[in-house]
This record gives structure tokens, sequence and C-alpha cells, in this order.
């Protein structure tokens, strides 16, 4: 068994056959979205570390992506770490912890100096037990209802209905109810809106940890992914950016729901009623376009818990959620202190993961 470090560009299909003996015929292994996760990423091209078989086949790959973050209040380097598997074959080998140490040698050298994590159950004991993660608490997951009485009808179907599905019907409508003491509601574009979405984003009170979300980023997470819709809106207020989202719809055990990925607002007196008025008038929107449920991934005890608690979002419990939603750190650089592994010194977002 070999292990060696690959270009993802001259080795796509390679990594594509994969992944589809893993996943099937299913986004995580489709050509055009791994070209775009691992070779058009802004912040670089991810780092892939392979197992191969005396044969010449792949065994297995351990794959991170880098991301601009702000790491102890500074901009810095860092990646998030994701798709990692294993060909049936070739378990039970030890060979996920080989290539993932190898990965991170890559990442100490090249100056990316934490990784991320969201692991599902069956890697979540891998990645803590012989990679240097530590887990640091779980995210907070917080829905709230737009139709009720649809939910209520729709629960005996619950537990056959499959956890993640497209929507019944993408809302592509442009009619947002817009304009209020001042303030107007529309969409975003992060190409000609960019300068005043990176202003927007300069006045914030950043946290001392999270992913760095300017324009540049957000076009690549948002608008260039091949596999995905999202749609963005923005509240402007006396000729300035106050507040951003970007949501997502998708069916969740069989119920219409609209994902809240990303919510920005600057750090303006005004910004805060001018988020809620955003958020108020998307989920109107989307409300009397039949979806049912809404939802939001934010961190406690920051602004945005606050804003989403008074626009009537509530923490779901653990055991209603489709699946846990653990949140790893690694630390690649002995630089960083141990803030880093305290979730109060962090923001998160459904944006942060892959899979949303």
């Amino acid at each position: 068994m070999k292990f060696e470090r690959i270009d993802p560009q001259s080795h796509l299909d390679e990594l594509v056959s994969l992944a589809r003996i893993e996943y099937g015929d299913a986004e995580m292994s489709n050509k055009a979205y791994l070209r775009w996760q691992y070779v058009e990423n802004p912040a670089g091209k991810a780092i892939v570390v392979v197992a191969r078989a005396d044969n010449g086949d792949l065994a297995g790959q351990y794959v991170v992506i880098p991301l601009d973050f702000r790491l102890d209040g500074q901009l810095g380097k860092g990646s998030l770490s994701l798709n990692t598997l294993t060909h049936p074959d070739y378990r039970g080998q030890g060979l996920f912890t080989k290539m993932a140490n190898e990965t991170y040698d890559v990442c100490k050298s090249e100056g990316l100096n934490i990784t991320l994590g969201f692991p599902n159950k069956n890697s979540y004991p891998g990645f803590v037990r012989k990679l240097q993660f530590q887990h640091i608490g779980n995210a907070t997951v917080m829905f709230r209802p737009l139709r009720p009485i649809a939910i209520l009808r729709h629960l005996p179907k619950l537990r056959s209905a499959p956890k993640y599905a497209s929507p019944k019907c993408l809302i592509q409508s442009s009619q947002i109810p817009s304009d209020k003491g001042g303030l107007s509601v529309t969409e975003l574009c992060l190409d000609s809106d960019a300068d005043a979405y990176d202003a927007m984003i300069s006045t914030q009170r950043h946290p001392n940890f999270c992913v760095s979300r300017g324009a540049f980023f957000a076009r690549w997470r948002y608008n260039a992914i091949p596999t995905r819709q999202y749609r963005a809106f923005k509240v402007d207020g006396n000729k300035e950016m106050l507040a951003t989202c970007v949501v997502r719809q998708r069916r969740v055990k069989g119920i219409e729901c609209v994902f809240i990925v990303d919510l920005q607002l600057g750090h303006d007196t005004a910004a805060e009623p001018a988020a809620h008025m955003l958020i108020q008038s998307v989920l109107s929107f989307y409300r009397s376009a039949g979806v049912a449920l809404a939802g939001i991934l934010v961190n406690k005890g920051t602004i945005l818990y606050k804003l989403s608690k008074s626009l009537w979002f509530r923490p779901m419990p653990s055991r209603l959620l489709p699946h846990d939603a653990p949140i790893i750190v690694r630390r690649n650089a002995p630089t960083l202190g141990d803030e880093m592994f305290d979730i109060r010194q962090w923001d998160f977002a459904f944006g942060d993961y892959d899979v949303f």
C-alpha cells in the first residue's frame, strides 16, 4: 500500500470513481460538484492524500479544503475536513489514520493552522480518538414552524419519509415584501453588491473564531456551486447595506423546509432591527409559497442567537434532529491557544457545513 498526496484536478476522474463506490449516483460523486469543491475553491485546491493499492486502485482518500478563518481575532488560514472514505475492500487496515496523519503534515507545512470538522456518527470516534480533534460542543439548530397544521398532518408519515430530499417545488419568484420604515428588502447579487457586502462585513464585531465569509468566499460557496440553488437577500437603509441572508429550500423527513444558511449584519445600530425585518419578510414569502418549517444554525450567546429567538425560532431537542451535529476542531499550529476549543468563542452557520 502506497500513501501519496495527489493533485485533485489531474486525478479528478479517479476521485469520482472512488466516490461512486461509496455514494452511488449522488452529489458527493458528481464530477462537477467535486471539481467545484476540490479545484475551484478560491482559498486553494483541496489537499487530497490517498492510499493506493498494489494494483494501482485507490483504496481510500482523506480530504481537507483550505478556507480563510478568523483565528484569535486575526485573519488566518485553516481547513475543513470532508469526504473521508475507504474502499469497502480495504477497510479495517488502518488506512484512515495513516492518510490523515500525512494530510495534517501537509496542513502544518502549508500554514493551515486549524482544521474544522462536522463528522457523522460513524467517523466521529476516529477523529476524536486517533486524530487529535477535540469535540467542542454541538451546533445549536433552531426551527420555527411556518405552517403548523401542515406539519401536524405530516407526523404519521415522518418515520417512513427519507431524511433529505429535493423540494417538491423550487420557488423562483422574486416577489418579496420589500419596503417598511425606510428599509428596502431586495435580492442580493454577490457580484454587483460585493463592495457594499464587504463594507458591511468590515463593520461587524467579529467573534474570535469563525470561517471568514466575505463576498469572494460567498460567491464561490453559494453562486458557483453547480448542484444546488441558493437565494440571497439584503436589506438596505440610508444607502448602505445593513443585513443579508442566504437561504436554501430542502425537504427534511417529507416536510418542506427553508434553511437560513448564512445571516450577516453590520454593526450599525439599525442593523439588528433591519435583520429582523429581512428575516420576517423572507419567511413570510416562503410561508405564502407553501413552505412549512424554517431552520437556522447559530451559536448560543451571540447576537444572532438573540435575534433568532426574537423571530420565534426555538432550539430543536437533539432526539428530534435528523442526526447529531457535533463540532470538532484540530490545532495544527502550536501558536494557537486553548480558546479555540471553547465553543463560546466561535460563530457557526449552516453554510459552514459542506452538506448544507
